[in-house]
């Protein structure tokens, strides 16, 4: 199912506030509060070299705006057979897109006040189209009648990078969303929890180790 398709199945005929973005009581599709001296600290770690034009943003727009979510490797292990799906906390990003149009996605470890600032990636293919299916989603889900949490999978060895989306109420309904195309996904096509980790299952028995870092390999 695409994504137009996802959000167009599920919207609801009420009034909703334009919250969805925030943490606030009817809000749609949450991100994480990314605090100011965070972004100052993350910014001025960019090389003076790199030409960069950012607006100032308000208080409103630290999560929104920043569409900042956590990272999760896929423990490998735990597809083989039934085992249940575990999950490695690596760390939590935030996304910035400057007047000139380029988009930097700021990487850190941990998710602690005093998290280290791991990478920048920035003015390629990659963190466009991580921006793009990003931005496409919080477009798109101003009308879904759940609320769903935001967070990215990643499983170097096979090449998968996707967004999941958790519903608040009921963690264990999960949508997968890829950010990329590889061999057996296809990017910006909504999986269910069970057609997701099917694919991955029966993708990892054959598989070659990934060098791709910006996956976590």
């Amino acid at each position: 199912m695409t994504l137009k398709n996802f959000t167009e199945n599920y919207l609801n005929d009420g009034d909703w506030t334009h919250t969805y973005l925030t943490k606030a009581k009817d809000s749609m599709l949450h991100f994480n509060k990314v605090d100011e001296s965070t972004i100052e600290r993350a910014i001025a770690m960019v090389s003076p070299d790199v030409v960069m034009d950012f607006d100032n943003l308000n208080d409103s727009q630290l999560d929104s705006g920043l569409m900042g979510h956590d990272i999760y490797n896929i423990n490998i292990d735990s597809l083989k057979g039934c085992n249940n799906i575990s999950f490695n906390l690596m760390g939590t990003r935030f996304i910035r897109k400057d007047n000139h149009g380029d988009n930097f996605i700021f990487e850190f470890s941990g998710t602690a006040k005093n998290r280290d600032l791991s990478r920048i990636i920035f003015g390629n293919q990659y963190a466009r189209n991580y921006y793009t299916v990003l931005e496409s989603l919080r477009e798109n889900f101003k009308n879904i009648k759940e609320d769903y949490n935001v967070a990215v999978v990643r499983l170097p060895l096979l090449k998968v990078e996707a967004v999941w989306l958790r519903i608040i109420d009921d963690m264990a309904d999960s949508y997968f969303i890829p950010l990329f195309t590889n061999d057996f996904l296809d990017a910006e096509i909504r999986y269910s929890i069970h057609e997701f980790f099917e694919l991955l299952r029966e993708n990892s028995n054959n598989s070659k180790l990934c060098d791709n870092d910006r996956m976590g390999g």
